[in-house]
């Protein structure tokens, strides 16, 4: 494995594993290389690999169990509600509430913070919108039987929506209340990433800092193609699969 990157070995092999088990490339339940094995696949020291394996035990997505091996955890039924998201189906006009509900899956929205705000240069290029332009920020914590599997920080144009701070989005969708001011989302652009959880996002997940998590960051038009959405959307791993289906042309 070469890489001239300033990333520690131990950390790009960290890395590339945790891919290996999200992407179901290593499967849960089965047993990976042994770490023997994977020096010699990857040509670096055993004990930077051994430093890998350990840090993705202690985040619970690998057991060692002694002589028999390293295995991917499989996560119990009765304590993991785990589904999926089919990005190939877009997920027009519809939030990701919606899109378990139709799964009947039945999940709790606590509204952690709202505010308006302006002078925000990232949010605003999102947006399409000028530095001065007032952005309206919801910041939605998504739970399942009381256990949080996603966090959800969207961010709207005040101009398109100029009532949303009257809005109780505890028990409003977001995109029903974009529909019935004229604005369906019809298209998103969408980029997803793995990163560490800090200490805001471990704290709200009840996990350990530098755990990963999906981020999903979509920016939606409605059918004027006016941008009315840019949502960073933080997802559980162990508790969500991502389908993706991508066309060649």
């Amino acid at each position: 494995m070469t890489d001239f990157s300033t990333t520690p070995i131990y950390k790009q092999l960290e890395n590339l594993f945790t891919r290996k088990i999200l992407t179901r490339e290593w499967l849960p339940g089965t047993r990976i290389p042994s770490e023997r094995q994977l020096s010699e696949r990857y040509q670096v020291n055993r004990l930077t690999v051994a430093k890998a394996i350990n840090i993705l035990a202690k985040q619970g997505l690998l057991t060692k169990k002694g002589r028999s091996g390293t295995f991917v955890n499989k996560e119990s039924e009765d304590k993991n509600i785990r589904f999926d998201i089919d990005f190939s189906n877009n997920l027009k006009g519809k939030g990701l509430k919606h899109t378990l509900m139709n799964e009947g899956i039945n999940i709790k929205t606590e509204v952690i913070n709202s505010s308006t705000f302006s002078n925000i240069p990232y949010i605003a290029q999102k947006l399409d919108i000028s530095n001065n332009d007032k952005i309206f920020g919801l910041y939605r914590l998504r739970l399942i039987k009381d256990e949080p599997f996603a966090l959800e920080l969207s961010y709207l144009p005040k101009k398109i929506f100029a009532n949303i701070d009257t809005v109780d989005f505890r028990h409003v969708s977001l995109y029903d209340y974009m529909n019935s001011m004229g604005h369906s989302v019809i298209s998103f652009d969408k980029q997803i990433n793995i990163i560490k959880a800090n200490k805001m996002k471990a704290k709200l997940f009840k996990i350990n800092i530098n755990d990963n998590l999906y981020k999903i960051q979509y920016i939606s038009k409605d059918y004027d193609n006016n941008l009315v959405e840019y949502t960073e959307s933080y997802l559980l791993p162990t508790k969500i699969h991502l389908n993706f289906n991508i066309t060649y042309k």
